[in-house]
């Protein structure tokens, strides 16, 4: 919504009489993937037009800081929006998510107006670094309206997935955004009294916002780790994913665990003292029949005190994730776990339609 509501804008401003067009002319120094192209200035702003292009060897984010300024004559001008190249926010963090192979994203940027003719700088970052979006020394020459850039037909390379972060009462969630489908993702470790090794738990929410159906497939999710080894070398192993309908059973086990923990109290020291006198008594005693009934009961009482518990302390837990479908508009939550294993980073990977949607999370 943000990037219709910018574009909009945007093809408004255009719309409107420019007061002065600019080709670029030369930059002294600036970010090496990046083309800066055509300057619209406007009544009240400034539009820069530019191109990005690289070709990437894994796959990388890019955005704009929101600190972002033009330089001209000793003075600042801010950043004010930006079509196709998301500006960074505390509150959503978005980024262009670029894929492996070549990537080309058009853009535009809007300034408070500045005087263009005297030259100007852009700064993303005052510390000058191979990831900062800084141009020293821009010079422009105008041009006429016959040389403008259709606006609409060049902002139509949008990056085809919307990368972003966001955090709600203490938990990070990342999202990433293709063509319609949204899918958001948040892990946990979970590790304590009552798990018996390290299991690392994938949240996830899928919504199709898309014109067509889509498939989650869960034997096709991946879930790998990471080790980095020396001069850039990534080691992969593949980690086992709990099936659906064991891990269900598996935390149910443990909420009955921990509410028997919680409940029994001396009935469970009872039901342990007449087992042993059980076990004590003959194969065939009366006895022996006696104490099993005396178990049976006790067992029941607990079980009724378990059940009990656990109605007044029910557990919100999401289901498992099954292979579903999805129509336009319907979506799915729940979670997928796997065994975690040493690794620098766990990486999971959700094929849907033709695309890889890829969750990173750091393991160090």
């Amino acid at each position: 919504m943000k990037k219709y509501f910018s574009l909009i804008l945007i093809m408004c401003l255009v719309s409107m009489t420019a007061s002065a067009q600019w080709r670029v002319e030369s930059v002294v120094s600036g970010e090496p993937n990046t083309k800066l192209l055509q300057i619209l200035e406007t009544e009240k702003s400034v539009l820069i037009y530019a191109n990005f292009e690289k070709d990437c060897s894994e796959t990388e984010s890019i955005q704009l800081n929101r600190n972002t300024h033009v330089k001209s004559n000793g003075l600042k001008y801010k950043i004010l929006h930006s079509v196709n190249l998301p500006i960074g926010d505390e509150a959503d963090d978005r980024f262009d998510y670029l894929s492996k192979g070549k990537n080309e994203v058009n853009f535009v940027m809007e300034f408070e107006k500045f005087p263009v003719e005297s030259g100007f700088d852009i700064i993303e970052n005052t510390k000058e670094g191979d990831y900062n979006f800084n141009f020293r020394g821009v010079t422009v020459s105008r041009i006429d309206s016959t040389q403008l850039i259709d606006t609409e037909r060049f902002l139509d390379t949008a990056s085809p997935v919307i990368k972003g972060r966001y955090a709600k009462d203490g938990t990070d969630y990342a999202y990433l955004i293709r063509e319609g489908v949204c899918i958001t993702c948040n892990a946990v470790i979970q590790s304590g009294d009552w798990f018996s090794a390290d299991e690392m738990i994938f949240y996830l929410d899928i919504v199709n916002n898309s014109n067509h159906g889509i498939m989650f497939d869960f034997d096709r999710v991946g879930i790998v780790g990471q080790k980095f080894k020396s001069k850039g070398a990534v080691e992969e192993k593949g980690w086992v994913k709990y099936t659906p309908d064991s891990y269900d059973a598996h935390l149910a086990q443990l909420d009955y665990d921990e509410a028997r923990y919680k409940t029994s109290g001396g009935l469970d020291l009872l039901g342990n003292q007449i087992n042993r006198e059980k076990n004590n008594s003959g194969a065939n005693s009366w006895a022996r029949l006696g104490w099993a009934a005396l178990g049976a009961l006790t067992e029941h009482a607990i079980d009724n005190r378990v059940e009990e518990y656990m109605k007044a302390h029910p557990k919100d837990r999401p289901r498992a994730l099954r292979t579903t479908s999805l129509k336009p508009g319907e979506s799915l939550h729940g979670y997928i776990a796997c065994k975690k294993k040493k690794a620098d980073k766990a990486v999971i990977t959700l094929p849907i339609d033709d695309f890889d949607f890829a969750f990173r999370y750091g393991l160090r």
